[in-house]
């Protein structure tokens, strides 16, 4: 590695590609996730009134 070293690095594209394309995908991880998370809050929602009338005596 004798290049030498230069003072303002400028990428190039397959890095900024690559940059580009992890964007994305942690975009996606996140809508997923957050999607998830909102799935369970309602699933939890739901649950709670059964456990209520199960706990009661019918």
């Amino acid at each position: 590695m004798s290049k030498s070293i230069n003072k303002e690095w400028i990428p190039d594209d397959e890095f900024l590609s690559r940059i580009k394309n992890a964007i994305i995908k942690l975009k996606k991880h996140r809508e997923i996730f957050i999607q998830t998370e909102e799935k369970s809050l309602i699933i939890r929602s739901f649950q709670k009134p059964w456990k209520h009338l199960e706990s009661s005596n019918l």
